[in-house]
């Protein structure tokens, strides 16, 4: 079986740093690739039993995701583990279903699993995660006030009022938004953008057409049915996350409708289905890659003992496409 002193010889490194490598220390990109090819080479297995006792880190960290069945969150795991590989981190991936008591049951799972920190997107936000913990712990999607932990958030607020702004623009005042659960920070902050872009247009807002539910798929199908068959439909709708948006989709396509025609959609994050519709849809687009490496990089900082904890906030886009119509008169 190879051991260190071989992964050396073969990557033209030294031992001591292919043993800095292997427990997490950042060292230069060409000998990173070096390394990489002679452990594939090799076949070499780290003991990661022996590297814990060594460096008191288990190499792992802990990351609690509400619902893997969410499109955003899957991609966003699949990110973050490609950052954290980088850094040679493995993560333990934990989805609890969006059930508070869950939740705490798995980040009392991970901590027991001797992860060295924790990434959460919490939807329990009175629960204190990791209790007295001394481990790193980030939120993801979510700021609880009063926490001195790590949040990487999207400007919410600012992404719905820039595309209501947009369809306010094109002639559009009846505006449909479906939204996820009060209790979800990024609901609120949605929302809170969807008052801020009719005030900015001197506009009253007419609360039938607010609409709160659940962020899937089932929640955006009924809802924007509800919208559609009510007296008064509106004449464009805000899907606030994927699969909300999916959701939509379907219940305008199952009455006959067009969109951006017979009625205007802005989606939030479904790039697949963006692309194949006719027209193309116009779309708020979160920076996932962007998220993740703010999200590690931020990790590895508390890590290594640097910088207190703070905010991260990111940007969405909002992609202009097709599928709202200009109805000015």
């Amino acid at each position: 079986m190879a051991n260190i002193k071989e992964v050396a010889r073969i990557a033209g490194v030294s031992a001591a740093t292919v043993s800095k490598y292997l427990n997490g220390v950042t060292v230069k990109e060409k000998n990173k690739e070096s390394i990489d090819r002679a452990i594939k080479e090799t076949n070499f297995r780290v003991n990661t039993i022996a590297r814990s006792l060594r460096t008191n880190r288990s190499g792992t960290v802990g990351l609690l995701i509400p619902d893997l069945r969410f499109a955003f969150f899957t991609e966003l795991v699949s990110e973050i583990e490609n950052a954290l590989e980088e850094h040679g981190y493995s993560a333990i991936v934990c989805d609890y279903r969006s059930d508070p008591e869950l939740e705490e049951k798995k980040i009392r799972f991970l901590l027991d699993k001797q992860v060295d920190a924790l990434i959460i997107a919490p939807v329990n936000t009175s629960a204190d995660e990791g209790g007295d913990t001394d481990v790193p712990i980030i939120y993801l999607d979510q700021f609880i006030d009063g926490k001195p932990r790590d949040f990487i958030l999207i400007d919410n607020a600012r992404a719905s009022a820039e595309a209501v702004s947009h369809l306010i623009s094109m002639g559009h005042t009846r505006i449909g938004i479906i939204n996820g659960p009060m209790s979800a920070y990024t609901a609120r902050e949605r929302l809170k953008g969807y008052y801020g872009a009719f005030c900015d247009a001197g506009l009253n807002v007419d609360l039938q057409y607010i609409k709160s539910g659940t962020f899937d798929m089932h929640s955006g199908y009924a809802l924007t049915s509800e919208l559609l068959d009510s007296e008064a439909p509106p004449t464009a709708i805000l899907a606030t996350n994927s699969d909300i948006t999916t959701g939509a989709v379907i219940a305008v396509k199952e009455r006959g409708l067009t969109i951006g025609k017979d009625v205007s959609l802005v989606g939030f994050d479904n790039l697949e289905i963006a692309r194949v519709l006719t027209p193309k849809l116009t779309i708020v687009v979160q920076p996932i890659e962007k998220i993740a490496r703010a999200t590690v990089m931020t990790l590895m900082k508390r890590l290594s003992g640097g910088g207190e904890p703070g905010v991260t906030m990111l940007e969405a886009e909002l992609v202009l496409q097709g599928s709202v119509a200009d109805i000015r008169q």
